[in-house]
């Protein structure tokens, strides 16, 4: 058996032929990262849901960082993470929008964007003419994490645009909540698997700026609404990152059978099934 896992673009770009070798084959079966996204692969029949995970390195790094964190500063920050060539479909555009009509009504927001670059010059063009925009390109994993540390608020804004279909998880989603910081999520897509609605992250009603400026508005006038909702954010993305616990999702998705439940096979049997995982699998 071949799992073959769907992320986001790899569905909707999917070809004809390609859907039809996995429906039909025997010996390939996929799985995917959302609801969403499953609901969007339903043609190719049930595929078992496998959310990603964080490397555990990086989830240290962000827990951490979460113990750290500082006192709300006078001026609240926004921050968002995402491929800066994409920055069009993460809807960056919209975010400056909703954030300048918030400005006129409560003062001052700072938004901070980071990601893997290159910059593109339309982006460079861009935010030459917002100086309120405040870019890094390729930040390292000290920085990004101290950026998701000083952050009020996460914002993700991806668009639901052709060839894409919205985001099919989100998985900076679930770092920012690692590091105690509240998320809003994009209004259509995966991401809503990604944090606890009303908890530890919101969504806006539509992709409009001005349903993206009414949630940005009413989190960031009310701090200890965020407080709670950082302390909250930090403690389910720890339970929902556990290691562990992830170990025991992934067998169940592959196996459809929970680990407890299988019964444990002989040194052949377990040889033979090592031999046939996918790469990656057998390390750590």
């Amino acid at each position: 058996m071949a799992p073959i896992v769907f992320h986001g673009n790899d569905i909707w770009e999917l070809p004809r032929s390609y859907r039809a070798l996995v429906s039909r084959s025997a010996t390939l079966f996929p799985l995917t990262v959302s609801s969403y996204s499953a609901g969007a692969l339903s043609t190719l029949g049930l595929a078992p849901i496998l959310p990603p995970s964080i490397a555990p390195d990086w989830r240290t790094t962000l827990i951490e960082e979460s113990r750290r964190r500082r006192p709300p500063a006078a001026v609240p920050t926004v921050l968002s993470v995402f491929r800066l060539p994409a920055w069009e479909g993460k809807g960056l555009p919209v975010l400056v929008e909703a954030l300048a009509a918030i400005r006129q009504r409560t003062g001052p927001v700072r938004l901070v964007v980071a990601g893997r670059g290159p910059i593109p010059g339309s982006l460079r063009d861009f935010a030459s003419a917002h100086p309120e925009l405040e870019l890094h390109e390729n930040p390292d994993d000290h920085f990004l994490a101290s950026l998701y540390g000083e952050a009020d608020l996460f914002a993700l804004c991806t668009r639901t645009m052709p060839p894409s279909s919205g985001e099919g998880y989100g998985i900076v989603l679930l770092e920012a909540q690692l590091a105690g910081c509240p998320v809003v999520g994009p209004a259509s897509g995966g991401s809503y698997d990604a944090y606890q609605e009303g908890l530890t992250g919101v969504t806006p009603a539509n992709e409009s700026s001005e349903a993206l400026a009414v949630v940005l508005s009413d989190l960031l006038t009310n701090r200890p609404r965020l407080a709670r909702m950082s302390g909250r954010a930090a403690e389910l993305a720890v339970a929902t990152t556990d290691p562990a616990e992830y170990t025991r999702k992934a067998i169940t998705a592959l196996t459809g059978t929970p680990p407890a439940d299988r019964p444990h096979p002989g040194v052949p049997e377990q040889r033979v099934a090592v031999n046939r995982l996918p790469e990656g699998l057998t390390q750590g």
